[in-house]
């Protein structure tokens, strides 16, 4: 919650595009929906892996670095760049972490059909 937050906020001081909170609010949407999914299913409870962790580091560290720099404090001829290049890379770690774990359920939901 606290890093949709951060996001939202950033989005409508229109430092961050809305294409990136879009893409982080759906990847969290489906992480939710499909949690309960195979809940229900399976009876498995989903854990939090390595890439979904390391998402959310890489997302933190790029809005924390977006905050310092637009607060003036970190100020240099490529801080437009920096804040580029942190926020692409997050975005990637995000769409990876959601291929991931969309693999993931198909395994579980595939399991749960060979069971019965």
């Amino acid at each position: 919650m606290m890093q949709l937050t951060a996001l939202t906020i950033l989005t409508i001081q229109e430092i961050i595009p809305l294409p990136v909170l879009i893409i982080v609010v759906a990847k969290e949407s489906f992480m939710v929906i499909g949690s309960i999914l195979i809940y229900k299913k399976v009876n498995f409870v989903v854990q939090a892996d390595w890439y979904g962790k390391f998402s959310t580091v890489v997302f933190f560290l790029a809005i924390v670095l977006t905050i310092f720099i637009r607060s003036g404090r970190l100020v240099n001829s490529y801080t437009d760049v920096m804040v580029n290049i942190a926020v692409i890379i997050a975005v990637v770690s995000t769409l990876f972490a959601f291929f991931m774990y969309t693999i993931e359920f198909k395994k579980l939901t595939t399991k749960s059909k060979q069971l019965k």
